[in-house]
């Protein structure tokens, strides 16, 4: 799987969540699941360190990254169906209507798109 391919099926999968590519925090959400996918990672391993690769050299901060992938999970999970919600994270977070966390999130999405490829 080139680093292309799964771009483009990780953005095809969030893009089918109601949120479109100019939201602020998008390219940083798919970056971060691209990350996450490439180099295997544990959900004990997202937040600083992960949004610390993905920030620009100087032009974002960490928690400024954080912020913006927060609030993209926040339109995906207000914007998106149930059935895409309960397709990615099941039908207790759907029911209880409780939106993932970041880490939750970017595990969960990741590990869904691995399990498809």
């Amino acid at each position: 799987l080139t680093d292309k391919s799964l771009e483009s099926r990780v953005t095809e999968r969030l893009l089918e969540g109601g949120v479109m590519p100019g939201n602020a925090g998008f390219q940083y959400l798919r970056d971060a699941i691209c990350r996450y996918i490439r180099n295997d990672c544990q959900p004990c391993c997202i937040g600083k360190s992960i949004y610390d690769e993905i920030a620009p050299e100087g032009i974002s901060s960490s928690g400024m990254i954080g912020r913006r992938i927060r609030d993209t999970i926040k339109k995906i999970w207000e914007n998106s169906t149930e059935d895409y919600r309960r397709s990615y994270f099941g039908t207790s977070a759907v029911t209880m209507n409780r939106r993932p966390k970041p880490k939750e999130f970017i595990a969960t999405f990741a590990y869904r798109i691995s399990r498809d490829l």
